[in-house]
């Protein structure tokens, strides 16, 4: 029977250096300068508030029901305002300005068993699909974690598009998702939608991120850090904080970093800001640009934040777009059943969770 040290190292090596390394598809290289955890060298440093701008904040929300006939999945995004609160949603269901997008907000994956699937034709209309933007038709195969994510992309990149101009907008996550569970097709079709769209108006926050090894990867690379030292980039910043920082705790941030996105540059910083000044809890969040520009940080420093540590403009579109998507995931769940179709365990025990 193996020692608990060398059960420890088996597990550090399986979970750390391989499945973490082979789950990574984010490409990351420094800047002109290397990046040292230290408040000393200027690579943690102050960031003082500013007044902000005008934002807005998008954000989607998607939920299928899943049944022996197939999955029919539904999605919905919201777009909110740093001074109107909402400024459009998609779909409306309850009166509130509605996003000009006439998309398909439903998805239909017919079951594999022929004499039992849900016919995706007796569905079809312009806010129904049965097909990917690929083309390809959905099937429950798939699962429903692709159908309803590659709906809730969609809708998500076109939002983005309507907003194109009209100033600074908070994206929630990376400006160019991994896409990891789509086909190339998809990752290929959507990210090129994306690049049409995205500008330095956009700022991608990045609030998980205790699943990012972006800060990680880097400092790996440069020699600064044993990849396995650390299992996420927020164990890596607590464990700085804890040695380099004392109360009055400051607004700090991290970075540059510079990815790359499909040959297109990504400047990578970290916001550290503390909830109060003399207790050590802290949002951090991976805040993602198109031009490096520190102001952008100065600005976002200066918002309201939650309790939960996010920007509330963010938070609100990001309430709404799940209010939205659990109306209609109780309404269909009401009308497939009325008409024979009866959802999963899975199903049910989402409705009992909402």
């Amino acid at each position: 029977m193996p020692s608990s040290k060398s059960i420890m190292e088996i597990l550090n090596y399986a979970v750390i250096k391989y499945i973490s390394g082979y789950l990574n598809v984010e490409s990351v290289n420094f800047g002109d300068e290397d990046i040292f955890l230290t408040v000393e060298d200027g690579s943690i440093r102050e960031i003082e508030p500013s007044s902000p701008p005008h934002f807005f904040a998008l954000d989607g929300s998607s939920r299928s029901f899943i049944s022996g006939k197939g999955i029919v999945s539904f999605g919905s995004v919201v777009v909110s305002s740093s001074s109107t609160s909402i400024f459009g949603v998609y779909p409306s269901i309850d009166g509130e300005r509605e996003l000009n997008l006439d998309d398909p907000f439903v998805a239909v994956a017919p079951s594999l068993v022929e004499g039992s699937k849900i016919d995706p034709y007796l569905f079809s209309n312009s806010y129904i699909s049965a097909y990917s933007i690929t083309g390809d038709p959905f099937s429950s195969k798939d699962g429903f974690e692709t159908v309803e994510g590659e709906l809730r992309s969609v809708l998500e990149t076109k939002a983005l598009s309507l907003l194109k101009g009209k100033g600074y907008v908070l994206v929630d996550g990376p400006l160019f998702p991994s896409y990891l569970m789509f086909t190339s097709r998809f990752k290929e079709r959507l990210n090129s939608e994306r690049q049409k769209v995205i500008d330095e108006n956009y700022i991608g926050i990045v609030k998980r991120i205790d699943k990012s090894r972006v800060l990680i990867d880097a400092m790996s690379r440069s020699g600064k850090l044993r990849n396995e030292t650390f299992l996420s980039d927020e164990s890596l910043i607590l464990h700085t904080l804890r040695f380099n920082l004392s109360p009055p705790y400051r607004t700090m941030v991290i970075g540059p970093l510079l990815k790359g996105e499909d040959k297109r540059k990504i400047y990578v910083y970290y916001l550290i800001k503390p909830f109060h000044k003399y207790f050590p809890k802290f949002s951090i969040l991976r805040i993602e640009m198109v031009k490096d520009d520190e102001k952008v940080l100065s600005w976002l420093a200066s918002l309201e934040f939650t309790r939960e540590g996010i920007p509330t403009v963010l938070a609100l579109a990001d309430y709404k777009a799940k209010r939205i998507s659990e109306a209609l995931y109780r309404y269909i769940v009401s009308t497939l059943e009325r008409i024979g179709i009866q959802s999963s365990f899975f199903s049910r025990l989402t409705v009992m969770e909402t």
